[in-house]
């Protein structure tokens, strides 16, 4: 399956609102691919603009909308995936500090 046409499936089923969130493991069996490639085209969709919101304690994603709740649950997304990222940085940290010639490292996190 491509993945413009998971992207489509997925706008389909993702709900609007909080209330109306569809778990990773759902949109998998329905689209009839694995939890990564659910993913993978949720975040592909996000890169295109697509509001879509998840959160590790509330499972499932849905397509923001503009009210309090919505707007809660953005806040708590993005307080999760910043610090998903500071992670990441600290876990190449000591790589990046490791390698003789940093100028041949690619460094585009800044």
């Amino acid at each position: 399956m491509k993945l413009s046409e998971i992207k489509a499936e997925l706008l389909q089923l993702i709900g609007h609102g909080f209330d109306n969130r569809v778990s990773k493991e759902k949109l998998s069996a329905l689209i009839g691919v694995d939890q990564r490639t659910i993913r993978n085209g949720i975040a592909s969709l996000r890169k295109d603009g697509v509001k879509i919101v998840s959160n590790a304690k509330h499972k499932g994603y849905f397509i923001y909308d503009d009210n309090p709740v919505d707007f809660e649950q953005a806040q708590i997304f993005i307080g999760e995936t910043y610090s998903r990222i500071n992670q990441l940085r600290e876990m190449i940290e000591p790589i990046k500090n490791g390698v003789k010639d940093v100028s041949q490292l690619r460094m585009e996190l800044k």
